[in-house]
């Protein structure tokens, strides 16, 4: 429950520091430094989640 907590903060903040511009009828997306800063936080979370947690029924 808390991972998702913390996911649906990460992708939140991500989303509110994102700008989106329209250019010619065309939507342009920007990241600023600090939504590309909580992507990467957010990437590492997952993928160090991923090879952490014990699986079941998987043999080593």
């Amino acid at each position: 429950m808390v991972a998702i907590i913390v996911g649906a903060g990460i992708g939140a903040g991500v989303g509110l520091l994102t700008r989106v511009h329209e250019r010619d009828g065309v939507v342009l997306l920007r990241a600023t430094a600090w939504a590309a800063i909580l992507w990467i936080v957010g990437m590492g979370l997952g993928w160090r989640s991923s090879y952490s947690l014990p699986t079941v029924g998987v043999q080593r």
